[in-house]
């Protein structure tokens, strides 16, 4: 007997013993217990017989039927109303919920439960109907005019269809949901693929964090706005700026997305050259500027504090044209705090940037005369050893030191314009675990999902995703989020999926697609599929 089972047989024998009130924590329980053993319609059944339950109560006009539950009736509803998302619609659960819905008029969850019910049953005008009520109990939620949108599209009414899909993507946006509002954002090519100023508009709302996940999209509508040569100029030309100022957001957020940079190029090089001398010359953060200003303080205070041995003991300096540099300074333009080098102390009085090809020239001497025995100045990084003193080392007749020879000047050094090219190349190429990294981070998330553990799993998934949209990670995690019963998670990553497979081979992007739809039949990827389905019978019919 499963845990289920033995929680539905308490219930049972306490509503024998106590009465159907008692017992309610209990059904509601077993009903839980049935839903995390993947038996939803059990628990639901469960509760539906708790909620028709009648018992004879004697009135005024003799005995009545009334059920029992009191006040405890609105949370085995509700409890009720949960499931009912977890199922399929059956005749006996809308006319549950049906009842329910009238009976708690002001509670939104049992009210939305019966508008899904509608919609998923094909009751298209009655969950409309219901879908209104929904959004006057929550105003702010903005599936529910997503909801009205599929709806009115379902019915031909694509100006409404439209209306809802704004207002539902206005409200995910205010709500911060902005994967919400990139995934609804393409459904207006549906509704008129001629028009794609509602698109742009509603992806000018997401930040470049959330915009980079959804390049593909992007893509897509670089497709549509060069494929159509009826368009004017002026407005092809208006549409592409505004496909670049997206692009743009995605590199200010990540600067190494090679994918944003290949889209900008497919619209033309010039647009991937403003774009670049843009980010060149944008200002820094304020967090980045103020730790090159700390390191520009150290540095400075460093040289100020470097000391030479006193005069009396140094011997004659060799005869140098080499004009003596200034104190060093911090570089001109840094990516950020986290990538600025690291100062290290090659010889004693003398820091340069570890990772800087150019020949670092010494620091100068104070202009105070020092006192004997002072130290040189110590790394920012590590302490260093002291040195000796010169006079020291004169009086046992060694070569001058390192710190004491000539340095060549900055011109006999490597060209530093060939060092920054090289040095930006390798910032904007894309990081890619490595094929053996990945396959392992895979592997690991796969026997998380086939051991049950699907939070894990989905965590698994999430860590691997963010070098890039992998098609066989997504797929996998849609299969985790199904298994929580997250559907809009599920519908979302699987989303990601078409777009990121379709790419690349939209037939298995479709077969996929249609595997799941038959596990989750939503709209949404209901629609994507045909839409994948018409993309691969246009290529066919080119061809």
């Amino acid at each position: 007997m499963t845990n289920a089972n033995r929680k539905r047989q308490l219930a049972i024998e306490t509503a024998a013993k106590e009465g159907l009130r008692a017992s309610v924590p209990l059904y509601v329980a077993a009903a839980e217990a049935f839903a995390q053993e993947d038996r939803p319609a059990q628990g639901l059944e469960l509760l539906g017989e708790l909620l028709r339950a009648k018992e004879k109560r004697r009135g005024l006009f003799g005995r009545v039927d009334k059920n029992p539950l009191g006040p405890e009736r609105v949370r085995v509803a509700t409890k009720y109303a949960e499931l009912a998302h977890l199922t399929s619609p059956t005749e006996d659960s809308l006319e549950t919920l049906s009842d329910l819905a009238i009976e708690f008029s002001d509670v939104a969850v049992v009210r939305r439960a019966n508008a899904d019910g509608l919609r998923n049953a094909g009751y298209a005008a009655d969950a409309i109907d219901e879908y209104r009520t929904c959004a006057k109990l929550e105003p702010h939620e903005g599936d529910i005019p997503v909801r009205l949108s599929e709806l009115y599209a379902a019915l031909g009414r694509a100006d409404d269809a439209r209306e809802q899909l704004r207002t539902g993507i206005t409200l995910h946006a205010a709500n911060g949901q902005f994967e919400q509002v990139a995934d609804r954002a393409m459904r207006f090519i549906d509704l008129n693929p001629d028009e794609l100023d509602d698109v742009f508009d509603s992806m000018e709302l997401i930040p470049g964090e959330v915009l980079k996940k959804h390049v593909p999209s992007l893509d897509h509508l670089g497709v549509l706005v060069r494929r159509d040569p009826s368009r004017e100029p002026a407005w092809r030309a208006r549409t592409e700026q505004r496909l670049v100022e997206l692009y743009t957001r995605v590199l200010e957020a990540d600067a190494r997305n090679g994918a944003a940079r290949r889209g900008i190029n497919v619209l033309g090089p010039q647009y991937l050259t403003e774009v670049e001398n843009k980010l060149r010359t944008a200002p820094k953060p304020a967090a980045a500027t103020a730790a090159v200003s700390a390191a520009a303080v150290s540095v400075g205070s460093a040289a100020a504090t470097a000391t030479v041995a006193p005069p009396r003991a140094t011997p004659a300096a060799p005869p140098s044209t080499t004009p003596m540099a200034p104190p060093i300074a911090p570089p001109p333009a840094l990516e950020d705090a986290a990538g600025a080098p690291e100062l290290v102390e090659k010889s004693p009085g003398e820091l340069v940037a570890e990772d800087e090809p150019v020949a670092a020239a010494p620091a100068p001497a104070s202009a105070s005369t020092p006192a004997p025995g002072a130290k040189p100045a110590e790394s920012a990084s590590a302490p260093a050893q002291p040195a000796q003193p010169a006079a020291a080392a004169t009086a046992a007749g060694a070569a001058p030191t390192r710190a004491q020879e000539p340095v060549a000047p900055a011109t006999q050094s490597p060209a530093p314009a060939a060092a920054a090219v090289s040095a930006e190349a390798a910032s904007a190429a894309p990081k890619t675990p490595s094929s053996a990294l990945y396959a392992f981070a895979l592997r690991k998330a796969q026997e998380q999902f086939d051991a049950g553990h699907y939070s894990e799993a989905a965590q698994a998934c999430d860590r691997i995703l963010k070098r890039g949209e992998i098609p066989e990670v997504l797929m996998l995690l849609s299969r985790c989020y199904l298994k929580q019963d997250l559907r809009d998670e599920a519908v979302a990553a699987c989303m990601r999926y078409a777009d990121a497979q379709g790419a690349i081979e939209p037939a298995k992007a479709l077969d996929a697609l249609t595997d799941f739809v038959k596990e989750l039949p939503d709209p949404a990827l209901i629609l994507r599929r045909s839409q994948l389905l018409t993309t691969i019978r246009q290529v066919e019919r080119v061809s």
